[in-house]
């Protein structure tokens, strides 16, 4: 979010469309950051959270689930698009110790990663060591479609949509 990275998660329906994020924490480089995904039968819903492992801040949010669905395609996200120096400098980003459960079973390693890229900057890419770890790199010192454009036309480039702009509108509003 301009100078500062956060912790946040966000439940995409993509079919009626609708968006959620949970309450956005500040987070330093280094940081260790736990996620969770858990299934409640009793609400029918899945409790979505993030800690830092640090600070012991947490984030989350209750997804009520669609019709009865239960969501078993697992997502590893890196997103929002800016200039290629404003990435961090160490070049990457390390999910670890996934762990997976169906139905009550591990099932970590029935999981086929795909790894796909939805804007294509930075030379960013996923690599997966194994079943239970995903990196994802990128070059700080590449050229990108968007290092001249302004810090302003960034922001609005990332959180132009409807639902994120509803979201922090009030946030920068605040004194």
């Amino acid at each position: 979010l301009g100078n500062q990275w956060t912790m946040f998660t966000e439940y995409i329906q993509l079919d009626p469309d609708h968006r959620q994020n949970s309450d956005q924490y500040t987070v330093k480089s280094g940081q260790i950051i736990e996620g969770t995904l858990e299934y409640n039968a009793e609400t029918d819903s899945y409790l979505v959270s993030e800690r830092n492992t640090e600070t012991g801040q947490i984030s989350s949010q209750v997804v009520p689930c669609q019709d009865g669905t239960q969501y078993r395609t697992p997502y590893v996200v890196y997103e929002k698009t800016f200039a290629c120096n404003c990435y961090p400098p160490d070049e990457i980003l390390t999910f670890y110790d996934i762990y997976a459960e169906c139905d009550g079973t591990d099932c970590t390693n029935e999981i086929e990663w795909t790894p796909r890229i939805m804007d294509s900057n930075c030379r960013m890419k996923a690599q997966f060591q194994d079943q239970t770890s995903i990196s994802i790199t990128w070059k700080i010192d590449e050229e990108s479609n968007y290092e001249n454009m302004s810090i302003s036309d960034l922001f609005h480039l990332n959180y132009s949509k409807g639902w994120t702009m509803a979201r922090i509108s009030p946030k920068l509003a605040s004194p």
